[in-house]
């Protein structure tokens, strides 16, 4: 699948990690100084978590659309779960972290009386909305930022952000096996003999870059690593040549740099021999005395194949997709699509091209929940034309949503040396376009008078046509409180400001339970994925629903039979 990293075959692959005994009497042996971790300066946490008042643990929110499954896969890749929540403090101390968000969580629910989290730990507080949970609206929860309440939702259905919880880390814990703690990095000696390039390819898979050195101490820990390890010279991350860094004033010139773009500050070349050019535009930290003494540098042809030394932060995983462009540029009907290196590497110079498609007499929506590209640049076409885009995106412009007027759209990727970020994901299904129907234009003197066909005043209604209606709007069933009609099919099309999300709150509802219902859809369509359905009653407090762009589509639903009083609710903007 081209949305998947693939993995690299050969000799690359064929030997990752340290020589297991000997790593592990390099680290008895190591100064405690030496291989003392620092995962996180928030209290020993993994890399982008933080500590909450009142737990040892630490938590992260993910600004990325996953269903339960998925966002459950993406924190245990972390070392964690989707988040418990044991008290109404705790839940409280969370604030600072989601802001205004309203993540999912790791409750699931298997009846109504028996709900269980993700990471085993006891079900000693939960605070469902009330009427919740139901598993008629979904086995899994949310948490909605404006009240200490959780809302029940489909585990099958994307939610914008979710909740992770992890333990906060020994030093142990701090860098993944074959690698070992140094500072806030882990370093790993690679004992698979590759050119520089290949080598600086090989620690990008794994979330890093070859070793960067900028103190004598860092310095003498590698020599010691490296000694205990292969005993051989081994590449590191200094290069001669044009600086990418010297590209941000305009001015490249010849330099020493690394290719990890941290400042050239410290030294350590075999004098007066090195450093010579003559000798290669590659550095290579020694492990022999053959061009001088262990630990110190010199030059060497950057097509030398030998052992290297890759450094990465402590806490990150590799990317998401290779580090270059796909080689299956096709995608079709639907799927996630993520930019070469994906989330920690951005690669320059790229050109990438991505066709997005589905059957023949579809449209695409597209919708992109992560987007950082710094001085990149992501043009999007409607169709294969590559005249004018549609859009063109940069910077950190996420949570946007498009929508083609043909059944493909062709993105175009473009780095350079001055891209930085994490990259961005996209997400695409195909759908079957909504028919052209009238505005109603919402009054934009208040009080809101409401047109007849959806309020009617005096007898039940008979009919209920589609709507297309502006948010922050009330909505109520055709027929109101006299009772709706039978065999209702009825649309509603709510637009909200752009950039924003909508929020549907449904204060009363009297319907038939299962039979007739209204559905609650996350986007303009009627094929827009369906994030909630209500039916039943409930006349005290509020159904709530979130969606994930300014858009929501309500769909009312009723069969022969006659049916309750109605329901009402209304779809405001939010965020």
């Amino acid at each position: 699948d081209a949305c998947q990293l693939t993995p690299l075959t050969g000799e690359m692959l064929s030997v990752t990690v340290l020589i297991a005994a000997a790593a592990a009497a390099a680290v008895s042996a190591a100064p405690a100084a030496l291989v003392t971790g620092n995962a996180d300066q928030a209290g020993n946490c993994p890399a982008g978590y933080s500590n909450v008042t009142g737990t040892d643990d630490c938590f992260k929110l993910y600004t990325l659309a996953k269903a339960y499954p998925d966002a459950e896969d993406w924190c245990m890749q972390d070392g964690g779960h989707l988040a418990s929540i044991h008290s109404a403090e705790e839940r409280n101390n969370l604030n600072d972290i989601i802001g205004d968000a309203s993540p999912l969580i790791g409750i699931k629910c298997t009846t109504i009386s028996s709900c269980s989290w993700s990471d085993g730990t006891p079900m000693d507080y939960q605070n469902f909305i009330y009427g919740q949970p139901t598993l008629e609206y979904g086995s899994c929860a949310y948490l909605f930022y404006n009240d200490d309440k959780f809302y029940s939702w489909n585990c099958a259905t994307p939610l914008n952000t979710f909740l992770c919880r992890a333990k906060s880390l020994t030093p142990q814990d701090y860098c993944p096996p074959g690698y070992t703690p140094y500072g806030a990095n882990c370093v790993s000696v690679k004992n698979v003999p590759q050119t520089a390039n290949d080598a600086e390819y090989a620690c990008q898979i794994e979330g890093g870059h070859l070793a960067s050195i900028h103190s004598y101490d860092e310095n003498s820990f590698l020599e010691w690593l490296l000694t205990n390890t292969t005993g051989a010279n081994a590449h590191i991350g200094l290069r001669y040549g044009n600086n990418p860094n010297d590209f941000v004033t305009g001015s490249p010139t010849p330099s020493y740099y690394w290719t990890d773009n941290s400042y050239y500050s410290f030294n350590n070349w075999a004098v007066p021999e090195f450093p010579d050019t003559h000798f290669g535009l590659c550095g290579q930290l020694l492990g022999t005395d053959e061009f001088g003494n262990p630990g110190e540098w010199s030059n060497i042809p950057c097509t030398t194949k030998q052992p290297f030394i890759c450094e990465k932060s402590q806490g990150v995983s590799p990317p998401y997709a290779p580090l270059e462009c796909p080689k299956m540029q096709y995608f079709e009907d639907s799927g996630i699509v993520y930019s070469p290196g994906f989330p920690y590497v951005i690669p320059y110079g790229l050109h990438c091209e991505y066709l997005l498609a589905g059957n023949l007499g579809t449209t695409l929506l597209v919708n992109f929940p992560v987007l950082s590209i710094a001085g990149g640049k992501l043009s999007l076409y409607d169709g294969m034309s590559v005249g004018t885009p549609m859009a063109v995106l940069g910077g950190s412009d996420s949570r946007r949503m498009f929508t083609t007027t043909q059944n493909i759209m062709k993105i175009v990727y473009e780095t350079s040396y001055l891209t930085a970020g994490e990259g961005w994901e996209a997400q695409f299904i195909s759908q079957i376009p909504m028919p052209e129907m009238t505005t109603i234009a919402v009054p934009t003197t208040t009080p809101y008078v409401w047109p007849t066909t959806i309020r009617p005043t005096t007898a039940a209604a008979t009919t209920c046509p589609d709507q297309h209606l502006n948010a922050d709007v009330q909505i109520d069933s055709p027929g109101l409180p006299l009772g709706y009609p039978r065999n209702a099919n009825c649309w509603y099309f709510v637009t909200g400001k752009k950039g924003s999300r909508l929020v549907v709150d449904f204060e009363f509802i009297d319907t038939k339970r299962g039979t007739d219902y209204v559905s609650i859809r996350d986007g303009p369509y009627t094929s827009s994925i369906e994030i909630g359905r209500v039916s039943g009653k409930t006349r005290q407090n509020t159904v709530r629903y979130v969606s994930t762009t300014n858009y929501v589509t309500l769909q009312f639903v009723s069969d022969a039979d006659k049916g309750g009083s109605g329901w009402t609710c209304t779809v405001d903007n939010y965020q």
